[in-house]
């Protein structure tokens, strides 16, 4: 019953993202073009390779307000590194791959080690790496971007899909697998549903985390290389506000606030719903306080349905025993 609910939910946002599209298609001019469907994928290809890494942070009951933050220091680092230290192109990506591992790392040590509830911890990392970047970058764009890493965030593969969109997907595959098939995604789930049970099961909750929270810093700069890329400079700024983007689409595509349920397929659809309607806001030319203004009533409803969700599973749960 639980994999039903969870499906049918998922089942819900992908047809309420066919509707939209539809209406989208009819009433907004330039919508449904190709060239303008490869730029909606290549935009949600960021927010999906970090709603990868926040997917697996929240179903451990967890959350990582610092992947905006992180996206935006590799997006630094690997700008510095290529342009003023001479790096070669694939030692500035693992460079920056590292240290979003170690930043993942140190948020696992706050929530783990420290006993930081995990929105504070990550949100007051977010602040600390935000100005961090505006330090190193002395608060300034860093342009002259080699022009063969342009091909990580503007290139096509077979001339025909977008470089990031193939990242985007490549990682969700390697996610999808992680959670169906491996020990530690089942470990993921138990220690989502109820840490105290995994412990006396036997499973490491706090190394659990530590790896979830590693995942998502990796995946954060990973996004910010590819950010950084697209848009040819190093942005102090970059990925701004990008958690009132990944959040809703990790909770629309039926991950549970809570823990302990989810899945990335669905994820995919949320990142796809909440791409489309920026898009769409776009299209229509609605200003950026009305579009702030609707981003942050999705986000509402889906904490909203959320908790319905999970009152609803509750009851079921004491009227089975």
């Amino acid at each position: 019953m639980k994999n039903t609910k969870i499906n049918l939910s998922q089942w819900a946002v992908f047809f309420a993202l066919i509707i939209m599209i539809c209406i989208f298609g009819v009433t907004a001019k330039g919508f449904a073009t190709w060239a303008n469907l490869r730029n909606v994928l290549r935009q949600v290809s960021m927010y999906g390779i970090c709603a990868v890494g926040m997917a697996m942070v929240i179903m451990t009951n967890g959350v990582d307000l610092s992947m905006s933050s992180t996206l935006a220091m590799a997006n630094i680092v690997v700008a510095l590194t290529l342009t003023q230290w001479g790096f070669p192109i694939w030692l500035s990506c693992m460079l920056c791959i590292a240290m979003g591992a170690l930043i993942g790392a140190i948020n696992g040590i706050w929530v783990n080690e420290i006993g930081m509830f995990p929105m504070i911890a990550t949100m007051g990392m977010q602040i600390l790496l935000r100005g961090v970047a505006y330090i190193i970058s002395g608060g300034m764009p860093i342009y002259n971007i080699p022009e063969a890493f342009k091909v990580i965030g503007q290139g096509f593969m077979f001339g025909v899909v977008p470089v990031p969109v193939v990242i985007m997907l490549v990682l969700f595959t390697i996610g999808i697998f992680i959670l169906t098939k491996t020990v530690y995604g089942r470990q993921i789930y138990a220690v989502g549903g109820n840490q105290e049970a995994a412990r006396l099961a036997g499973i490491s909750y706090k190394w659990v985390r530590y790896r979830a929270y590693i995942i998502s810093g990796m995946c954060a700069a990973i996004a910010g290389i590819v950010y950084c890329s697209r848009v040819n400079s190093g942005q102090p700024a970059a990925g701004t506000g990008f958690e009132a983007d990944i959040i809703p689409a990790c909770v629309l595509g039926g991950v549970r606030l809570g823990g302990g349920e989810g899945n990335l397929f669905g994820v995919f659809i949320g990142v796809v719903f909440m791409g489309v309607l920026q898009n769409g806001m776009i299209l229509f030319n609605l200003n950026e306080y009305w579009q702030m203004a609707i981003k942050g009533a999705v986000l509402l409803i889906a904490i909203c349905f959320d908790r319905l969700s999970k009152e609803s599973s509750n009851k079921r749960a004491v009227k089975a025993i």
